[in-house]
């Protein structure tokens, strides 16, 4: 019996100890696992930290952006409203001057109008009056009068005539031209002049020209013809303090030869016969496409031209603010 009691006893213990290990493993793992939700809950909470901290700079930077672009759109408008606010006083400041120019203008031409016609009446009234009376019926002191104040009625339109024509000469006198145009007043000469430098130049470029042998002809050519234009376009100032502008169509035809001349450069392949066959067919249409563009602009922008079929018909010219002179040559 003391075997058995033994053995149950060592059975016992085993038991025991074997529970005790049991449970120092359950609680080894129990605090393991507390130990592993402790950290994961920290970790968690420095998470949420770390989003909630992001968020808020975030939200904070959106703000910030936000206030700085309302602040830029504000300044903005207030530069826009400013620069509207100046552009419709400048306007208003101009349409006041204009108005006060008109108004001045029309004010002086109605004085001026006026006196020419008072004037006017008077003369007809006084020679009305006296061309009835016989001079031999008057005393002769009456009769001397009458007959000064008779010549003087009849030299007054006659001198205001020659002084108009005076003026005209005067005006023509400073009149500039052009040397070309001083020396070659021809009609057929200043044509030939025209189409011949041209062609000439055409020809020059055509066997002494090439890329990189030429650009000093071309450079000398372009001079020639700018101050050609110049000359064309120079302005002079008339008796009435207005400009009379000389514009004629030569002048764009010389810039177009120019540009013919550019294109034969450039293009070797052409040959002369083309060349010669060329100009005269672009002189004309040009003409063409020239009178077209000064139409257009009569018609739409209202400008007044005033042209001439003569060649160079230096008694015909119109002076006024918005008046031209052109002298087609056609």
């Amino acid at each position: 019996m003391d075997h058995p009691q033994s053995y149950l006893q060592q059975h016992r213990t085993l038991i025991q100890a074997w529970n005790r290990h049991i449970e120092d493993e359950w609680q080894a793992r129990q605090r393991i696992e507390h130990a592993f939700l402790k950290e994961k809950q920290e970790a968690e909470n420095q998470h949420q930290a770390a989003l909630q901290t992001a968020e808020t700079q975030r939200q904070t930077a959106l703000q910030a952006a936000e206030t700085q672009y309302q602040t830029a759109l504000q300044d903005a408008k207030n530069q826009q409203s400013k620069a509207e606010q100046s552009a419709h006083d400048s306007l208003r400041h101009f349409t006041s001057i204009q108005r006060d120019a008109e108004k001045e203008m029309d004010e002086r031409n109605i004085t001026r109008i006026q006196q020419d016609a008072e004037k006017e009446m008077d003369e007809r009234k006084i020679e009305r009056e006296y061309s009835t009376t016989k001079p031999t019926q008057l005393p002769l002191e009456d009769q001397t009068r009458f007959e000064s104040l008779l010549q003087a009625l009849q030299s007054g339109p006659y001198q205001r005539f020659q002084d108009n024509c005076r003026d005209l000469d005067c005006a023509h006198e400073r009149r500039v031209y052009s040397p070309y145009r001083g020396l070659i007043g021809s009609f057929f000469l200043n044509h030939l002049l025209c189409f011949g430098s041209t062609l000439l130049l055409v020809y020059i470029f055509y066997h002494y020209g090439g890329p990189g042998k030429s650009y000093f002809v071309v450079s000398i050519a372009l001079l020639w013809y700018s101050l050609v234009l110049s000359f064309e376009l120079f302005s002079q100032l008339n008796k009435d303090d207005k400009y009379t502008i000389d514009i004629t169509y030569q002048s764009f035809l010389y810039i177009l030869g120019v540009l013919v001349a550019l294109f034969v450069l450039f293009r070797p392949e052409l040959s002369l016969l083309n060349v010669v066959v060329l100009i005269p067919i672009v002189y004309l249409i040009s003409s063409i496409i020239v009178a077209i563009i000064f139409a257009l602009i009569q018609w739409i922008i209202g400008i007044e031209f005033s042209m001439t079929i003569k060649g160079d018909d230096r008694n015909s010219y119109f002076s006024g603010a918005s008046t031209f002179f052109i002298s087609p040559g056609l």
